[in-house]
């Protein structure tokens, strides 16, 4: 499987712990966060319906800058975003990009007893430059240093499966796996195995020839033999 050199830019949405009023510079008072378990049926969460990408800088991907920047972001009860606060951030503009790509998120209030509110999230934004493994520019390869075997699912009806799951990941420069892709004519069991046993991958990042530690693409196959 080939790759050519691209950029990844992940948004990832995560839950706020409820509060009761608001903090770190946001607006507004009584900010409720939404709560997996509600009493209510007329309560309902977030819904986010379109995620821009805030793209990278000409010398952020030079520079090869990765990482994560994390904004603080208000969701009003009107439909608009309202307060940001940064958590973390990056150089070379890539927060002020990410901001300005929050500020454009579209989506459906948050409501409480029918009543919409306003809604505190974090969101995420991964920037990451992935070269292909065998790139030449890469000095030093990816050494694995600790591997997980996947647990063979042994299911009355799964045992008499064989074959193999291939796992495509990006191995961060953080020592993060990032799952792209899994295929196989398995049934789930086996594609869940194979995930769970990537995703404990222990590993030191490849180096590019700037001397900087870069993300790369790679594959993974997970063979399953059956069982008599």
């Amino acid at each position: 499987m080939k790759f050519t050199l691209s950029v990844l830019m992940f948004i990832t949405l995560l839950y706020v712990s409820a509060i009761s009023q608001s903090s770190g510079g946001d607006s507004g008072s009584g900010i409720l966060t939404g709560e997996d378990s509600r009493s209510n049926t007329e309560d309902t969460g977030l819904a986010i319906l379109s995620k821009p990408r805030p793209g990278y800088t000409e010398e952020a991907r030079k520079e090869l800058v990765g990482g994560k920047v994390l904004l603080r972001v208000t969701f009003l009860a009107t439909g608009k975003i309202g307060a940001i606060s940064v958590i973390e951030w990056l150089p070379f503009e890539l927060t002020e990009k990410s901001i300005a790509a929050a500020k454009k998120i579209r989506f459906r209030p948050a409501t409480r007893n029918g009543v919409a509110i306003n809604f505190l999230k974090i969101v995420q934004f991964n920037f990451s430059i992935i070269f292909n493994s065998s790139d030449s520019a890469i000095v030093s390869p990816v050494k694995i240093t600790s591997r997980s075997y996947a647990v063979r699912p042994t299911g009355k009806d799964l045992r008499k499966r064989s074959g193999k799951v291939e796992v495509t990941a990006i191995l961060t420069s953080t020592g993060e796996v990032q799952i792209v892709e899994v295929r196989s004519k398995l049934p789930e069991a086996f594609k869940e195995a194979a995930v769970t046993a990537a995703g404990n991958l222990k590993f030191e990042p490849a180096v590019h020839e700037s001397g900087r530690k870069v993300s790369v693409y790679y594959l993974f196959e997970y063979h399953f033999p059956s069982i008599k």
